[in-house]
């Protein structure tokens, strides 16, 4: 739709998104600080299995030698270990923080990597696109980008791809692909029901949730036995939106109840590190719109506006997804084009996506 921009931002920021990153226990980063020669004879002996013959060969020292490197090695990673420096406080193999560029999940990522208010600092930060957020999200996360990198947290993005053309291509073209958004029908009573949601879970959780497996050196299918946490930016004012994971290996975190700070204390700690003012991170059709946020959109972006008006009447047939009655982007049952924005009661108002949209 006409509301993207025109480059379709994917992939890692940091190398090619291949790459499988695990976690190392805590043996393995003990064996990383120990100094060049003690780690070498150690990995050499004990994961490559070579004897200390072939040890002392390789670097011109006798077999005495290479037993005395090796037994030093041994007592340095066990003290590394015993003396607790090496655990981490969170108890996690891996924290991955959900990141929609909006006020929340931009103010918990500098709270993460700043480690403010007892945040525990992610290992990468993810932005799934939907290929239909607005613009401002899209500059938010160019700006969230460097920043992050330069303390510390790696940002990537992925994607499942457009969910807007994936919608067209549903009901007129024929694909199989079904998707949800939650729309609102009339089944006769001339009360709007809200249709079952999907996007979230395709196009926000699942993708981020495979990036995750991939960093953690998964194949598609196997059992996932790292400890994951999520870190999701939901503030204290909209605490009822949490919700724990639907998969067992992932705990969802929301440090931002958790220090009971507010979308105006997020707002505040954007401003303190000199980011731009973070607004809200939502496709540009999506329902849960409250009649402000619309009326917004129809005088200060004409051009958004005008697409969303486009994509509600693409919408209005959903036969070929099953649903039989009209389907309409507005609470309403209106056309978004008809709607008086200023006359309307927000029925509706209590209804919001998940903790991976919105924020």
């Amino acid at each position: 739709m006409n509301w993207r921009k025109s480059v379709i931002r994917t992939g890692s920021s940091t190398g090619p998104r291949g790459t499988a990153i695990a976690p190392m226990t805590e043996r393995e980063r003990a064996i990383e600080m120990l100094p060049g020669g003690y780690k070498q004879v150690l990995v050499w002996h004990e994961i490559d299995g070579l004897t200390h013959q072939q040890i002392a060969d390789r670097l011109g020292i006798d077999r005495g030698t290479s037993k005395s490197q090796l037994h030093k090695a041994r007592r340095m990673v066990r003290m590394f270990i015993d003396s607790g420096w090496l655990r981490r406080d969170d108890g996690y193999d891996f924290i991955y923080l959900s990141l929609g560029a909006g006020v929340q999940s931009s103010a918990l990522l500098v709270m993460s990597a700043l480690g403010l208010y007892g945040c525990p600092k992610a290992d990468r930060a993810i932005y799934a696109d939907t290929q239909d957020d607005p613009p401002w999200v899209y500059d938010m996360l160019d700006a969230l980008t460097p920043w992050a990198a330069g303390h510390g947290i790696d940002v990537e993005r992925v994607t499942h791809g457009s969910l807007s053309d994936d919608v067209f291509e549903r009901n007129h073209r024929g694909s199989k692909q079904f998707v949800a958004i939650p729309a609102f029908i009339d089944h006769g009573n001339g009360q709007p029901s809200i249709l079952r949601r999907q996007c979230t879970t395709e196009y926000k959780i699942r993708p981020i949730q495979a990036r995750v497996r991939e960093i953690l050196g998964y194949g598609k299918g196997q059992p996932i036995v790292h400890s994951v946490a999520a870190l999701i930016g939901i503030s204290w004012d909209e605490a009822q939106r949490t919700k724990d994971s639907r998969e067992s290996w992932v705990t969802n975190r929301y440090p931002l109840v958790d220090a009971r700070l507010t979308k105006a204390d997020c707002q505040r700690i954007l401003q303190d590190q000199g980011l731009p003012e973070a607004k809200k991170s939502a496709c540009v059709f999506c329902p849960f719109h409250s009649d402000a946020h619309w009326a917004m959109l129809k005088a200060q972006h004409p051009g958004i506006f005008a697409g969303v008006v486009e994509f509600d009447e693409i919408v209005r047939d959903m036969k070929a997804s099953g649903i039989e009655d009209p389907v309409f982007l507005h609470r309403s049952l209106q056309p978004l084009r008809d709607v008086d924005f200023t006359s309307q009661a927000d029925l509706f108002a209590d209804l919001e996506c998940e903790g991976y949209c919105g924020v």
